[in-house]
């Protein structure tokens, strides 16, 4: 199977949370593209979406991750993604363990909390 038929997530891991300790701009930039780059260059697929470490984002983060051409980006708050709000999507953790039933429910509580 090749890399772009396969369902899979890249991720690095930033060097650290500079939103965190307010840094520069030009430093918040380096932080969120950075990466994007680096994983492109690596495996030569596009890489669209961000994932906020430790979901830890404000303003100035969202801002930072639209500027570096992301089509979104996911928190860590739980709940449905909605199309509206493509830089702070929620999401869903879903284990091996929850099955299909685990699955359904899961989907029902975000649904009916939305």
């Amino acid at each position: 199977m090749s890399l772009d038929q396969a369902l899979f997530t890249l991720a690095l891991r930033l060097k650290r949370a500079v939103w965190r300790d307010r840094a520069h701009a030009a430093e918040l930039a380096r932080e969120v593209v950075g990466p994007r780059r680096l994983l492109r260059r690596m495996f030569g697929v596009p890489v669209n979406f961000f994932a906020y470490p430790s979901g830890a984002f404000d303003a100035a983060v969202v801002a930072a991750v639209r500027r570096a051409g992301y089509q979104g980006a996911t928190t860590t708050e739980y709940g449905l993604a909605l199309p509206g709000e493509p830089y702070t999507l929620d999401r869903i953790a879903i284990l091996r363990s929850d099955g299909v039933t685990g699955l359904a429910k899961k989907l029902r509580t975000a649904v009916r909390a939305a």
